[in-house]
């Protein structure tokens, strides 16, 4: 979910994952090497991705789970296209309400 924003700092990045991460009661070693990749950004995440973002990770844990109830075939059909995936993603509810959805085909996508 951070890893997106360019208008939030990599140290606010990681302090932000720590403390989620912290909420599991297992450690997360503060220079593990993927948090080096939240001091870069893809573009401004707004402020309503900001100020909403328990909403976002709420769309998230959704899309996680909806994609794990995925067999095996079915996810690799739809990463195999960026319209594929990009229906999946719209079927899931409350999707044209989070900015996440977008962020997501991007990263994912980043050509389409």
């Amino acid at each position: 979910m951070l890893q997106f924003p360019s208008n939030i700092g990599g140290d606010k990045k990681r302090e932000n994952v720590l403390e989620v991460w912290s909420w599991s009661g297992e450690a997360l070693d503060a220079n593990h090497p993927l948090l080096k990749a939240l001091d870069f950004g893809v573009g401004s995440s707004g402020t309503a991705y900001n100020n909403k973002r328990p909403a976002e990770l709420t769309y998230l844990v959704a899309l996680i789970q909806g994609w794990k109830a995925e067999r095996p075939a079915r996810q690799s059909v739809l990463l195999s296209g960026p319209w594929e995936f990009g229906n999946w993603v719209d079927s899931m509810p409350k999707t044209g309400e989070r900015q996440f959805r977008h962020m997501l085909l991007y990263l994912l996508f980043p050509d389409t």
